[in-house]
């Protein structure tokens, strides 16, 4: 990936940051409220898949050439001071979450419900 691209690609990682931020302190709020059950699950939805494509972005690998991971970064100036080694490690609970998150959100099993 070139510097022009990953500049570009931040627009992208800002828009899903924000909605996860956003998901995030909504849900105690609708959840609460019985009236909103469909948008409550229409957000709770978008909050579980924000964290699952920012869980990739952060801690995985890209699986084709397009994808782009946090890794990709690393290349611009200033990176290393706004992402330090210590926010790179992986959290212990990520691979069973990642887990749980495919096969809950992206694949059609069983388990989904």
């Amino acid at each position: 990936m070139h510097e022009i691209e990953l500049r570009m690609a931040v627009n992208h990682l800002a828009f899903d940051m924000f909605h996860f931020r956003l998901y995030t302190e909504m849900y105690p709020r609708l959840y609460r409220h019985p009236q909103h059950r469909a948008c409550y699950q229409a957000m709770v939805y978008s909050l579980l898949l924000r964290f699952r494509l920012l869980l990739h972005f952060f801690y995985g690998k890209p699986n084709r050439d397009d994808d782009c991971c946090v890794e990709h970064f690393r290349m611009l100036p200033g990176f290393d001071a706004a992402f330090p080694v210590e926010l790179q490690t992986r959290p212990l609970w990520e691979p069973e979450m990642r887990e749980h998150l495919n096969k809950r959100l992206a694949h059609f099993t069983s388990i989904r419900w």
